[in-house]
């Protein structure tokens, strides 16, 4: 299901619902830089949808891919086609009631793939914004929750405008961003607070195995000067919500969403002492609001050079509402847009690719627009991807030269029976200066009509020039019945004005939720894919001591038994769903470090077959590999 998001209130800076000004009144300031010129085109590819809530995309600096929800799971992505797995799940201690909490950003280790270790950003239980060190385990793909160590924990008062973004820079450090906690005009003049954690970039250095995990970096600008002023590395700053380094150059842009007038973003150069003032809330971007009230002492009067102006900024009437921070480009794909600066609008969608012309930066307008910008992301190898509402991760490309085609974006498409429906998009691919239409169907498959997918057709057009992806919204039937993985076909029909490209036709996979009856999940028997399979280890050991070994969930397809100490696990066990060509079977596999008696059982709990393995008493635990027992998939 796509899952919208709900602009965070601590994101947006003022109602929505104010009078439209017209396009032509619309205003960019950009230094003394020209007006609104044009940048590259672009083009948005569907890499994977049906997230709730997504609020960030990662990188661990392999070809992996996370996205971070809001309320409070991480799932990495490492096939275009296969659902994103569950990297850590965190909902049972991020506070996620309303729009203004939840979990945030999430940052790995430069030294990652040695010591598993990467960090995150949330709202706790108690309402405090934490930041947070975890680790993964054997598997690289699966975080440890138990191996949580809290670097930092920050009130952040009215609870919105919190910031909420980390990142290492290029010296090694930790860099988080703070927002001034609100609720408008910083009342508190937090953001002109040095000994505050509010309205800041904090530079924290967390390269330690002992507690305090995290300190500042001896070379901070304000060690001295209060609890929070050590770890300050900027201030002045409204809400920022994301910031990005260059991967080249190693310059800090920090996009700060305003709140009446003007949104902008910022530059710390690269080798900087730390200490830039931005001026919130004395100023708004190089608008002087002129306000310190509230301010214990005055900050400096707005045209005072200790401000550091803003690199770019824009007016923010009519359909812009708040700039999301993206990255300096530094991919291979996308060549003319080398050295620009990405970056969006939370609410009209817009794209825009910066650029410098002879120190004036320039914000030149990219096409497409975005159905709502949430936040970009790069990859390893420096490409950018965005996470748009609702729910979906898109890679920013080039556009498609040649011919007029149109095909689905995807070779597989998921729909949970919980969310009720499954979303195709058909994009549009090479020349669109004519129109272009097709004709689709749903065909029913191993899910039957009526009883899992209610069927459809229709038509889909284009207008000339048009390249916006069509999005296709199937509806799923959620039923009480535990089923295993259906699907049912999406087919593109007759075409006109274009030719079908190479997805004509993909799978529409029905995931179910439910538990199954005959599997009942307790301290002897684990409950593997949606509690289809029934797992069970009994064992005898060498004084004739026997029972059922006790069970330990890992994750939705395994985990493993222990008989005398539950430190020490004897066998584990997966059931690994395999329900693709060629092989279309449930494979078992199992290992061990036991010479006691085990009998290890495994039930499909919708066909009742049952195929057991027994180990003699004595004898090593040999490896179970079994591919073939369980052909049993839709």
């Amino acid at each position: 299901m796509l899952s919208r998001l709900t602009a965070p209130k601590r994101l947006l800076h003022h109602d929505l619902s104010r009078r439209i000004v017209p396009l032509a009144l619309w205003t960019l300031v950009v230094g003394a830089g020209p007006a609104l010129a044009a940048a590259p085109d672009l083009s948005l590819s569907l890499v994977a949808d049906g997230f709730a809530n997504p609020v960030l995309v990662t990188s661990a600096g392999d070809p992996r891919l996370f996205v971070v929800e809001r309320g409070g799971r991480i799932l990495l992505i490492d096939d275009d086609s296969d659902p994103p797995e569950v990297f850590l799940d965190l909902q049972d201690r991020v506070l996620f009631e309303n729009n203004l909490d939840g979990l945030y950003s999430l940052a790995f280790d430069p030294d990652h793939a040695r010591n598993g270790r990467f960090f995150v950003l949330y709202t706790d239980l108690d309402a405090q914004t934490r930041i947070s060190r975890f680790e993964v385990g054997d598997d690289p793909d699966r975080a440890l929750p138990e191996s949580e160590r809290v670097l930092l924990s920050i009130d952040q008062s009215a609870g919105v405008h919190d910031g909420n973004h980390l990142a290492f820079g290029p010296d090694g450090y930790l860099y988080v961003a703070t927002g001034d906690s609100g609720p408008g005009r910083d009342p508190r003049c937090a953001a002109q607070t040095v000994d505050d954690f509010e309205g800041k970039i904090l530079r924290l250095d967390v390269d330690r195995d002992t507690a305090p995990w995290a300190v500042p970096p001896t070379d901070n600008p304000f060690l001295g000067q209060g609890n929070a002023a050590r770890w300050v590395w900027a201030l002045g700053l409204r809400n920022p919500w994301r910031f990005s380094f260059d991967a080249l150059g190693g310059d800090l842009w920090i996009g700060d969403p305003g709140e009446d007038a003007r949104e902008e973003v910022d530059v710390i150069p690269a080798g900087s002492a730390g200490g830039a003032n931005f001026g919130w809330k004395r100023l708004e971007g190089s608008l002087c609001l002129d306000d310190a009230e509230g301010c214990a002492s005055p900050p400096p009067p707005c045209g005072d050079p200790s401000y550091v102006a803003p690199r770019l900024e824009y007016d923010n009437t009519g359909s812009d509402c708040a700039v999301i921070s993206g990255f300096v480009y530094r991919g291979a794909r996308i060549p003319d847009l080398v050295g620009r600066y990405v970056h969006g609008d939370f609410c009209s969608g817009k794209l825009w690719a910066a650029r410098d012309l002879g120190g004036s930066w320039v914000q030149e307008l990219a096409e497409p627009t975005a159905p709502q910008v949430i936040s970009f992301g790069e990859d390893a190898e420096g490409e950018l991807h965005l996470v748009t509402a609702p729910g979906e991760l898109h890679r920013i490309e080039s556009p498609p030269t040649g011919p007029a085609t149109l095909e689905l974006a995807l070779d597989r498409v998921y729909g949970r029976e919980s969310t009720g429906e499954a979303v195709v998009l058909v994009r549009r691919l090479g020349d669109a200066s004519e129109p272009a239409s097709l004709i689709y169907t749903t065909v029913a498959d191993s899910a039957t009509n009526d009883d899992d997918f209610v069927p459809r057709s229709g038509t889909l057009t284009w207008a000339p020039g048009d390249r916006e992806s069509k999005r296709l919204v199937l509806e799923i039937v959620d039923d009480e019945q535990a089923e295993p993985e259906e699907s049912f076909k999406i087919r593109l029909q007759s075409i006109f004005g274009a030719t079908f490209g190479p997805r004509r036709e993909a799978p529409v996979v029905v995931l179910d939720d439910d538990e199954a009856e005959g599997c009942v999940a307790d301290d002897t028997t684990l409950c593997l894919n949606q509690g289809r399979f029934r797992v069970r280890v009994d064992f005898r050991d060498f004084e004739g001591e026997a029972g059922a070994a006790q069970a330990v969930t890992l994750t939705t397809d395994g985990g493993f038994f222990w008989f005398f100490d539950e430190s020490n696990p004897e066998v584990f066990v997966k059931v690994f769903r395999a329900c693709v060509e060629p092989f279309n079977r449930y494979w078992v596999f199992a290992a061990g470090l036991t010479d006691v008696e085990t009998r290890l059982e495994v039930t499909d709990t919708l066909s009742g077959q049952t195929e057991v393995w027994d180990k003699p008493l004595g004898a090593g635990f040999d490896p179970i590999r079994d591919t073939s027992s369980f052909d049993v998939c839709p």
